[in-house]
């Protein structure tokens, strides 16, 4: 009977430990989320958020807030209009770059590849499920107002054009993992 005591009162000693350390883990990523919250809350049109990457490519550059020239200029830039969204929110982060510079090896992407968007709120994945060549004015394949996280990154097509062409690369990207910041979900 002693043995079978000593055996309950340690199972509840360990049920209370582990208890203790989810809520200090709780704790911490509540804390965690606040301060990526405040951060990402801070972004202004044309702030750097952070760098993007895509594995099996060359594509590995800044990444801007904005889809202007001057974000194009210095590396790749996120939409910050028509319903898209920061990395961290339900939505589509719509990101393009030149295809003469930063995004000059977007073609080489790989279906199951992964995205890196490393912001200074979290560090984000998504994976590759599809890439399609469409027409600059087919608005529909781009997915405005999602309601579930995913990426979408393009460029224009040809690759080897110089100037305006009428078609774009997109290469679409479900969301695997990162910090999720939106209130609604």
């Amino acid at each position: 009977e002693a043995a079978r005591a000593a055996s309950e009162a340690a199972e509840a000693a360990r049920q209370e430990e582990e208890r203790r350390a989810a809520e200090a883990a709780a704790a911490k990523r509540s804390e965690q989320v606040t301060a990526a919250q405040a951060e990402h809350d801070s972004v202004q049109y044309g702030d750097k958020l952070g760098r993007i990457w895509v594995e099996g490519t060359n594509v590995d550059c800044a990444l801007y807030w904005g889809d202007s020239e001057g974000q194009f200029g210095r590396g790749a830039g996120c939409r910050a209009e028509s319903d898209c969204v920061l990395p961290g929110e339900n939505g589509t982060v719509f990101i393009g770059g030149h295809t003469g510079t930063y995004f000059s090896d977007l073609g080489s992407t790989q279906l199951g590849a992964i995205i890196h968007l490393e912001t200074d709120w979290g560090d984000f994945t998504y994976k590759v499920t599809d890439m399609q060549v469409i027409q600059e004015t087919d608005v529909d394949k781009v997915r405005w107002g999602a309601e579930e996280p995913s990426c979408i990154l393009y460029t224009c097509y040809p690759f080897d054009a110089l100037g305006f062409t009428p078609n774009r690369f997109f290469v679409y990207a479900k969301y695997v993992s990162g910090p999720v910041l939106d209130a609604n979900s």
